[in-house]
């Protein structure tokens, strides 16, 4: 992820696009991996804060930019949800009725980054 948002340049936006491709190409090769990703563990068994806060760190980053400090959690929640829930459905064969699937992926993408541009702004109220 880190790669990913590194290699965007200066654009938010672009940046979160890149970090969301590059979430769906290794979900899409690593499937069995990435259902371990968000299994609960053991108590003891839990990565570390440090290594949990590594890898959420350059998705936060790049929210942060879009969203300001106070959304940024959330904001990155949005997008960790909608990343993982697609893939998921993508990698358990639920995508049937043909067409592009990277298409409708990166759409989705688009249009979250769109409204997380929005939910930034200044004067929009909630946050």
């Amino acid at each position: 992820m880190t790669v990913a948002a590194a290699g965007s340049g200066a654009d938010p936006a672009r940046r979160l696009e890149d970090l969301a491709v590059a979430y769906r190409a290794f979900a899409v090769a690593n499937a069995r991996s990435m259902a371990l990703i968000f299994t609960n563990v053991a108590p003891g068994a839990e990565p570390s804060a440090e290594s949990q806060a590594a890898a959420a760190g350059p998705l936060l980053d790049v929210v942060r930019e879009i969203v300001g400090d106070a959304r940024a959690l959330a904001a990155a929640r949005v997008v960790t949800a909608y990343a993982f829930g697609f893939t998921t459905m993508e990698t358990a064969g639920a995508f049937r009725f043909g067409g592009d699937v990277a298409e409708a992926y990166r759409l989705g993408v688009v249009m979250l980054v769109a409204g997380l541009a929005e939910a930034g702004r200044p004067d929009v109220s909630g946050g």
